[in-house]
């Protein structure tokens, strides 16, 4: 198949899906409207539809909104994919929507749905007519279904498929990585790996640090990602006088990624709202790490409360650093919890096993689509 997907070049998450329909004899092309890509994604074909304006604001997406919707519609003619697969439910579905291309796929990827569409009425109007619109809808999880279908979507062109999990990657050091810390890095290690953006709460992370210290002064804690708040998040840390404990990695590449999660004993998790369970905590469970999880999206279908982790309040630092020191204090358990993830993983959010499913959507709406032109 000829296929074409539509959202930000700059995420992993584009460029591993994309990639693996490129390895699986697809050709595969990505259209995305910011100059930031990642590198590494051949053999897939990635092109940048370029705004008119340069600018930020509403104005300006005003004046670029015509200029970029003919350049998205030409290069759609131009490729003539057999399927349109939108990875966004917010400004890049409307865009897609508007275009009038199908079949078009959407797949929510969760704030689009669960925050945005919520907090501005002009965003929910648009969400809604592009989900409406679209031929299937694809999610992550049940509530985020739940949430779709209050936006009017008929429920049977909703599909719920997981992300996956590449567990061949994502996977335990046999090797023992704790060995390979560093210099002064001999004590537990706890780590997130989300976006340093409000809605995944960072701040509540690090409000837990002096807690955890008081009980074990030699743990670490590792924050892998960027975003909007690193400044503040950077800030608050010297405000607490915990610089020595924390350490900030920035963007990381997959294979770090790997290499730092190997190296954690605990993974925590602080977002104020997910879509099902997010690929960085099935990540990090497929690396045999116990979760310390806020009670987010469908967070209870995959962590168990003291069977394979801990579910815990929002905004709640004393308590998150009350599980965290318990982990760390109870190697037997935290194995014994990282086992029992990453048997999850492997048995219900295998990455090819999802992906697999994702290909037989595509073939048939490809083929319906066909067959409705017919």
């Amino acid at each position: 198949m000829k296929l074409c997907f539509l959202g930000d070049a700059i995420t992993h998450h584009m460029r591993r899906w994309t990639k693996f329909f490129a390895g699986r004899g697809h050709e595969v092309h990505v259209l995305t409207l910011h100059d930031e890509v990642l590198p590494n994604y051949d053999p897939v074909r990635v092109e940048v539809i370029h705004k008119s304006f340069r600018g930020s604001g509403f104005i300006f997406r005003l004046l670029n909104l015509c200029p970029v919707l003919l350049g998205l519609k030409k290069r759609l003619a131009e490729i003539n994919p057999d399927l349109l697969h939108c990875h966004d439910a917010g400004a890049y579905a409307w865009l897609a929507a508007s275009a009038g291309f199908h079949p078009l796929m959407i797949s929510a990827q969760g704030n689009d749905v669960l925050i945005y569409a919520k907090e501005s009425r002009t965003a929910r109007v648009l969400t809604k007519s592009a989900l409406k619109r679209a031929d299937l809808v694809h999610c992550d999880g049940y509530e985020m279904r739940d949430e779709i279908i209050k936006l009017g979507v008929n429920p049977q062109k909703i599909e719920i498929v997981f992300f996956g999990t590449d567990v061949c990657k994502f996977r335990p050091d046999r090797n023992g990585s704790h060995l390979k810390r560093g210099e002064g890095a001999n004590g537990p290690v706890v780590i997130s790996t989300r976006r340093l953006d409000p809605v995944h709460n960072i701040e509540t992370l690090i409000r837990s640090v002096p807690y955890v210290l008081q009980d074990v002064p030699t743990a670490k804690f590792v924050i892998a990602g960027y975003g909007t708040e690193e400044e503040y998040l950077r800030n608050l840390v010297e405000e607490l006088g915990v610089g020595g404990s924390v350490t900030f990695l920035g963007m990381i590449e997959e294979n770090e990624m790997v290499r730092s999660l190997q190296m954690a004993d605990v993974y925590v998790v602080t977002s104020l709202s997910e879509s099902g369970i997010a690929a960085s905590t099935a990540e990090a469970m497929a690396c045999e790490l116990p979760v310390v999880s806020t009670e987010v999206g469908d967070i209870r279908r995959w962590i168990k409360d003291g069977e394979n982790g801990y579910v815990i309040p929002k905004r709640q630092p004393a308590v998150l650093a009350e599980r965290v020191i318990h982990l760390v204090r109870n190697e037997q358990e935290r194995k014994s919890l990282g086992k029992k993830n990453r048997r999850i993983i492997k048995e219900q959010n295998n990455y090819i096993i999802e992906m697999g499913k994702i290909e037989q959507i595509y073939e048939r709406l490809a083929l319906d689509s066909k067959a409705r032109q017919d």
